[in-house]
């Protein structure tokens, strides 16, 4: 997986992924910066982390989409941030009307900031 802080998202977005939040769930590791995944309407699950020195929040990863065999955008219904049991790795699940579910492995980030 990748590590939290690298930016993998990049480019522009198009209108189909601008289509709203339908999910969302907050990191509640003790010693992490507010973090959180957020599920949208368009297939797309990202990872936000917020950023103290811009005052804004940054997406920092953004997780394979849900999608039809076909490629057909396909919305997020749930996301689900595991607890942190001393693993040095974290775990997130997304669900959506493709009909699956998936477990991502996303690597902890270094230093305070995740970078």
């Amino acid at each position: 997986g990748e590590a939290i802080g690298e930016n993998s998202g990049g480019g522009a977005t198009s209108s189909n992924e601008n289509m709203g939040v339908s999910s969302l769930s907050w990191c509640t590791g003790r010693f992490e910066p507010a973090t959180l995944c957020i599920g949208c309407s368009s297939g797309r699950a990202s990872i936000y982390r917020y950023d103290d020195g811009a005052r804004s929040w940054v997406e920092v990863i953004r997780l394979p989409n849900h999608a039809t065999g076909n490629g057909i955008p396909r919305g997020v219904l749930d996301v689900a941030w595991a607890p942190n049991v001393g693993r040095s790795y974290h775990l997130i699940a997304t669900c959506g009307k493709d009909h699956r579910l998936k477990v991502h492995r996303v690597k902890r980030g270094r230093g305070g900031g995740g970078k």
